[in-house]
């Protein structure tokens, strides 16, 4: 039995590290500056207390699928043949979400963005 010795030089593993790092605190970035700006959002687009909560509730989700999708998406591939079949898979998956966002009765025809803090829609 052979055994492979893998090494690495200083400048890999500080790289490794720093993205490592950067990953992390990129990834957290979202939910800091949703902390900081959810009530300024709720107001400019005049929501409901029940539907920032949801909006909250479906970040976090997000977040959680996000990071488990690396590792369901072999699993995926495997089930349906090849990775081709899985990355359609979610490519229709996220066009369905975006498709049925738009068209809730409460957001159809509405526009998201706020000018100068005058609603439009």
């Amino acid at each position: 039995m052979s055994t492979i010795e893998l090494t690495y030089t200083g400048r890999e593993r500080s790289f490794v590290t720093a993205s490592a790092i950067l990953g992390y605190a990129f990834d957290f970035y979202n939910l800091i500056i949703m902390a900081f700006l959810l009530t300024q959002i709720q107001k400019s687009l005049g929501m409901t207390l029940p539907q920032t909560g949801l909006i909250v509730s479906m970040t976090l989700t997000g977040s959680v699928i996000g990071s488990v999708m690396p590792y369901l998406v072999p699993v995926i591939a495997a089930l349906l043949g090849n990775l081709f079949n899985a990355m359609m898979f979610g490519i229709v998956g996220a066009v369905l979400s975006l498709l049925f966002a738009l068209f809730l009765p409460e957001t159809a025809g509405r526009k998201f963005a706020v000018i100068e803090g005058k609603e439009h829609g």
